[in-house]
């Protein structure tokens, strides 16, 4: 964030792990649910559809926009 000039827009937002831990919590919701996995590729496609999920559900990121054109 710092090497991008990014850390006084999204610092405040990005400094604590809270967004990874709500993410996991979310991911656990969806998939502690599951109790048999058939075939060994079941979990990914199961974690993808979870992400999906939870991506409607979540906010966007304070200063989201300066983040464009950063990247890439």
């Amino acid at each position: 964030m710092h090497r991008l000039g990014l850390a006084e827009q999204l610092g405040r937002s990005l400094t604590t792990t809270n967004v990874i831990e709500n993410l996991n919590s979310q991911l656990r919701k969806y998939l502690g649910r599951i109790k048999r996995w058939i075939a060994p590729d079941m979990k990914s496609r199961w974690v993808a559809t979870s992400l999906l999920e939870i991506e409607r559900k979540m906010r966007r990121i304070n200063n989201y926009e300066k983040l464009k054109g950063t990247v890439g």
